[in-house]
């Protein structure tokens, strides 16, 4: 089981806008859940992780998840920063 997270400072009132363009319309074989969290003080702030069972060197072979590997770089649009390193399949 892989964990994956990032840490986001969205523009503000981009949330909606985000959101959209974060969550997939199919999730990926291996795809356990995923969450969104944000900051009650700071609602532009959010935090997404999710676990994926799947080994991932198999994964990465894969051309639909290559295509979803990079749909998080199309989510950056309304994001403001991004903390921490981003890891993915």
């Amino acid at each position: 089981m892989h964990a994956f997270l990032t840490v986001r400072r969205l523009k503000p009132g981009s949330y909606d806008d985000w959101r959209k363009a974060w969550e997939p319309d199919e999730w990926p074989d291996g795809s356990k859940r995923a969450y969104i969290l944000r900051n009650v003080d700071d609602p532009d702030e959010v935090i997404a992780f999710g676990f994926y069972d799947r080994d991932l060197a198999q994964a990465r072979q894969e051309p639909r998840l290559q295509g979803a590997a990079a749909r998080p770089l199309r989510a950056d649009g309304p994001v403001r920063r991004v903390d921490g390193r981003r890891r993915g399949v």
